[in-house]
C-alpha cells in the first residue's frame, strides 16, 4: 500500500475514535445527571413525606396528652380554665395535658389552644397557689421562661393567687411573661387583689365669677343698673346657671389632668339670654373660679364577679356579664397627702422601669366641692353654639396649688358674683 494512503487512513482513524469518545463522554455525563436529580427527586419527597409525618405526629401526641385525665387538677386550677374559657369562648383549653418538646413529652398547668386575634395560638399559663401573704418570686418566673422555649409557644402566663414580688414582675416585664390573677368573688378560696393604692382629688369653689361681653352698650347699663343676678338668667327657658355648673365640671378636669380656673367661652353668633324683663345679646362668657386642689388616698380591695386582673398593666378584663367592684380596706380610711407627693406625681406624670410601674394607681375617683348650678330643671344645650373655649389660667396640681394670697377677683360691669 502507498505509504501516503496508509497515513490518510490512520489519521482518518483516529480522528473517528475522538468523535466516538466525545459522544461517549457527552452520554455518560448527561446520564448522571438525571439520575442526579431523580435521586434529589426521590430525596425531597421522603424528607417532605418525613416532616409531614413528624407534624402530624407531633399533633396527634399534642391532642393524646389532651385527652389524657390530670394526674393533679387541682381546683385552683379549674377555676383558671373557667375564667380563661368564659373570656376566649373560641380557644380549647385543657387542664394538664402533656406536651411533646425536643427533649420529650411534659405535663403543663394550662394549655390554650386556637385562632385568637386572627392568627393561630398556644398558651402556657403556669398556676401557683401559694400560702396567704407568699408571692410569686423571681425563681418562678425563670422556670416558666425556660418551660416555654422548650414548647415554643406564642404567650406564657403564671397566674398567682397571692400576687408577686416586684423583681419577680420586673423580670417578667422584661421575657414578654404575662403575670395574672384571677378573680371569682363567689369563691373564697380565690383571693381578691389584696390592696391596690387609690388616689382622690377634691376640687373646692370658694367663689365662682361669670363675665359677659354683650353685644351692645345698652345691654351692658341694663345688667350693670339693675344688678341682674346669674340665677335670673335663662337660654330658651332654661336656667343659665345649670349650664355654668356643667361648664365648671369641664374645667376641673380639662385635658390631662389640668385643672382650670379660668375660662373664655365664645359663641358662633351672639345669643338671646333672657330675665323676665330684658333679652341680652352675648357674644362671649368668662367663667373665673377661685379654688383649690387637696388629694387623698386610701387602700381598696379589688373583686370581680368573673375575670383576670393583669399585674403588669394594672388592668382588669370581665367575663361577659361580669362586674368589678371595689371595696375599702379600712372604712372612712381617705387621708390627706401633699400634691408634690411621688404618688401624685406618678399618676399626673406616669413613668414606667422596665415595663413595670409599681406606684401606678389603679383607681382616681375625683370630687367636686360648692358646684354652681344645683336647680332640678335640665339643662340649656349650647354646646353646638360654642366657637372656642379658651383656658385663661389653671391650676398646678403637682406644685403649691394656689399662692396664699391669691390675687381678689374684682367686680367689673357686667359681672355677676356667685358667692359660696
Amino acid at each position: 500500500m502507498d505509504p501516503a494512503k496508509a497515513q490518510s487512513l490512520c489519521q482518518l482513524g483516529i480522528l473517528i475514535f475522538g468523535i466516538l469518545t466525545a459522544c461517549c463522554g457527552w452520554g455518560i455525563y448527561h446520564f448522571g445527571e438525571i439520575k442526579a436529580q431523580q435521586l434529589a427527586a426521590e430525596t425531597k419527597k421522603e424528607s417532605a413525606e418525613s416532616r409531614s409525618f413528624s407534624a402530624k405526629m407531633y399533633s396527634a401526641l399534642t391532642e393524646l396528652g389532651e385527652r389524657m385525665p390530670s394526674l393533679d387538677g387541682t381546683w385552683y386550677r379549674q377555676i383558671v380554665a373557667s375564667v380563661y374559657s368564659s373570656l376566649e369562648p373560641h380557644a380549647k383549653v385543657t387542664v394538664g395535658p402533656w406536651i411533646p418538646t425536643s427533649d420529650g413529652i411534659r405535663r403543663v398547668d394550662i394549655w390554650v389552644r386556637g385562632n385568637l386575634n386572627g392568627r393561630s395560638t398556644n398558651i402556657l399559663i403556669k398556676c401557683i397557689d401559694k400560702p396567704l401573704g407568699v408571692p410569686v418570686t423571681i425563681e418562678e418566673v425563670d422556670a416558666i421562661d425556660s418551660i416555654r422555649e422548650d414548647l415554643g409557644v406564642n404567650e406564657a402566663f403564671i397566674c398567682s393567687n397571692t400576687g408577686f414580688t416586684e423583681d419577680a414582675l420586673s423580670k417578667a416585664a422584661r421575657k414578654n411573661i404575662g403575670m395574672i390573677g384571677v378573680l371569682m368573688e363567689e369563691k373564697g378560696e380565690v383571693r381578691p387583689i389584696l390592696k391596690s393604692q387609690a388616689l382622690s382629688w377634691k376640687y373646692t369653689i370658694k367663689r365662682t365669677q361669670v363675665a359677659f361681653e354683650f353685644l351692645t352698650p345698652q345691654d351692658k347699663e341694663y345688667f350693670t343698673v339693675n344688678n341682674v343676678h346669674l340665677k335670673q338668667l335663662s337660654y330658651l327657658g332654661k336656667p343659665l346657671l345649670n349650664w355654668i355648673g356643667a361648664e365648671v365640671d369641664r374645667m376641673a378636669a380639662l385635658g390631662d389632668n389640668e385643672w382650670a380656673t379660668a375660662v373664655k367661652i365664645s359663641f358662633k353668633r351672639p345669643l338671646d339670654f333672657a330675665t323676665i324683663a330684658h333679652v341680652f345679646k352675648v357674644r362671649t362668657v368668662t367663667i373665673d373660679l377661685d379654688a383649690t386642689l387637696a388629694w387623698f388616698t386610701n387602700e381598696i380591695v379589688i373583686n370581680a364577679q368573673s375575670g383576670i386582673y393583669d399585674y403588669l398593666h394594672r388592668t382588669t378584663r370581665l367575663a361577659p356579664d361580669s362586674s368589678i367592684t371595689f371595696t375599702s380596706a379600712i372604712a372612712d380610711s381617705w387621708r390627706p397627702i401633699a400634691a408634690d407627693s411621688d404618688l401624685v406625681r406618678d399618676f399626673l406624670h406616669p413613668k414606667t422601669k422596665k415595663g413595670v410601674d409599681p406606684k401606678s394607681v389603679f383607681v382616681v375617683v375625683g370630687t367636686l366641692v360648692n358646684r354652681p348650678g344645683k336647680d332640678s330643671s335640665p339643662s340649656p344645650d349650647l354646646n353646638v353654639e360654642i366657637a372656642s373655649r379658651e383656658v385663661l389660667s389653671k391650676l398646678q396640681p403637682a406644685k403649691d396649688i394656689l399662692p396664699e394670697n391669691p390675687k381678689p377677683i374684682s367686680e367689673k360691669p357686667g359681672t355677676v358674683i356667685d358667692r359660696k
